[in-house]
């Protein structure tokens, strides 16, 4: 059986959470991950690094060895990803244009509840961009976990934790080639 071809470098923005990174560094799909942030950080998980972006000129902060992008388009719920760099959402199309002409090739937005879905515009331009099929997400409605009582977040955890390795085995189980879901 052969291998996908191994993407080398994602690039991050925007509010991702825990479960968001875990996907990224668990699987052997990334060398590296780049988080684009507003502060430097002291140390980072193996595999991961950061970019810190100036607010007013975030263009000349982007990598430019990344080729594949994750934006989540969200309102921070914690603490700590105040320090992630959160793009506006109609910025979306800058960042794309910007990221396209750093060497991303293939874009995968997480919209959180809330957040308006692309339009049939928006699609258009990101495939002129070269970006076709962007992958779109919604994000499941998860900010009233972070504020439950200790049994609600620990019951809410071990729910994430089972989705996600269901998840993990059903992409583990699409052969090259088969189209998930068919």
């Amino acid at each position: 059986m052969k291998r996908a071809a191994r993407t080398r470098h994602v690039v991050v923005a925007g509010v991702a959470g825990g479960a968001v990174l875990q996907e990224l560094l668990a699987g052997d799909r990334f060398e590296r991950v780049t988080l684009l942030t507003t502060r430097h950080f002291l140390r980072m998980p193996r595999g991961m690094s950061h970019a810190v972006l100036d607010a007013a000129d975030w263009r000349a902060g982007l990598p430019g060895d990344a080729d594949h992008a994750v934006l989540v388009f969200g309102s921070p719920r914690r603490e700590r990803e105040a320090l992630l760099w959160h793009p506006a959402r109609a910025d979306l199309l800058g960042l794309a244009t910007a990221l396209h002409s750093q060497g991303v090739r293939t874009l995968e937005l997480v919209l959180s509840p809330g957040i308006e879905p692309l339009g049939a515009n928006e699609r258009q331009r990101l495939e002129e961009l070269g970006f076709h099929r962007p992958a779109c997400a919604r994000a499941a409605p998860l900010a009233w976990l972070a504020n439950g009582s200790w049994p609600e977040r620990l019951a809410a955890w071990m729910i994430r934790t089972v989705l996600a390795s269901m998840q993990q085995v059903a992409r583990a189980q699409i052969r090259p080639g088969q189209r998930p879901g068919r």
